[in-house]
């Protein structure tokens, strides 16, 4: 598997703050319950992909990327956290996103066929799999995270319930009426096809009675272009979602909005708390992370917690349904 190298003037996408939801094919059999579409080859969607698809996945796949994301969270979950306390570590955070997400969908069992879109390392995926005993397709665009998920995958003897799929989430490589819950973690930002990513969601979903949790960094309600343009540049995109926005859309779609539970300052926190780490493991990330992709890395934090200060971004769990 070809790594990218770390070069230091390239402007990667700050994807260190956000899990990235996409995927592709498979090393063993799909599942039965889920066809990969014949429509669309790789080398199709490749030539179709938006330059941020293609920015985050070159940032995903290099070394230092992969290595920071493993120290600081773990190697299960890379995505905002839910703090209860001071003491909470990153890891415990993130898994308690994952538990009050669960918590929103009626019904979850393991007959729920479920699609994880920007999977990462599959901590989400082993997490629902292990509660629930259902069946969670992982799809996520960095090869790199992709081959650790189907390591961890297969040592946690999973794999039977998790297939892990190489691709983004603009272009879905599954037939239509897939799933019965589209899942996702802090991805949809790295999208500037955000529409598109609603269609395909639409699509792949089931007629009747399918649910779309997800979690999304969002510009807020009364954001300024201006305090944004920062945070904007790091992530190589022209645009964030918004409330409003992902309402509209999925409405649009057919779908009925449950719930928006809103988590601003858990966003704030859980970047504070990343920079926290990242002064705290300064020796041991210098061993195998360049200092100058550390410190874009701590530039790029610190534009978040000033976003989330001031208001101007927003975050928390959606709920939808139709």
């Amino acid at each position: 598997m070809k790594r990218f190298r770390w070069r230091p003037k390239m402007k990667f996408g700050l994807g260190v703050l956000v899990r990235l939801a996409f995927a592709h094919c498979v090393s063993r059999p799909f599942l039965p319950e889920v066809h990969l579409s014949s429509g669309m080859t790789r080398s199709a969607m490749n030539k179709s992909e938006s330059s941020s698809v293609a920015t985050a996945r070159t940032y995903y796949n290099s070394s230092p990327a992969d290595k920071f994301y493993f120290a600081i969270w773990g190697g299960n979950d890379i995505h905002i956290g839910l703090y209860d306390s001071p003491t909470d570590s990153i890891a415990e955070a993130s898994q308690r996103t994952i538990k009050r997400m669960a918590e929103t969908v009626p019904n979850f069992s393991s007959n729920t066929r479920v699609l994880d879109l920007g999977a990462g390392y599959g901590g989400s995926a082993r997490w629902l799999a292990h509660r629930y005993g259902c069946k969670v397709t992982c799809l996520n665009l960095s090869e790199v995270q992709n081959e650790r998920n189907r390591l961890v995958t297969n040592k946690e003897k999973l794999d039977h319930l998790i297939d892990v799929v190489d691709g983004d989430f603009e272009h879905l490589p599954f037939e239509n009426g897939s799933f019965d819950l589209i899942w996702s973690q802090d991805s949809f930002l790295h999208s500037s096809k955000r529409k598109a990513v609603v269609s395909e969601i639409s699509r792949v979903l089931v007629p009747e009675g399918g649910d779309v949790v997800f979690t999304d960094p969002m510009a807020a309600a009364n954001a300024s272009e201006e305090k944004l343009g920062p945070i904007k540049q790091r992530l190589s995109i022209d645009t964030f979602g918004s409330q409003a926005f992902y309402e509209q859309e999925f409405r649009r779609h057919g779908f009925e909005v449950v719930s928006f539970k809103g988590h601003r300052d858990q966003l704030t926190l859980h970047y504070s708390r990343v920079l926290k780490a990242i002064e705290g493991q300064k020796e041991a990330l210098a061993k195998d992370v360049p200092a100058d992709y550390i410190e874009h890395i701590k530039a790029g934090l610190r534009n978040w917690i000033v976003g989330g200060q001031e208001e101007q971004l927003d975050w928390g769990i959606h709920h939808f349904r139709r």
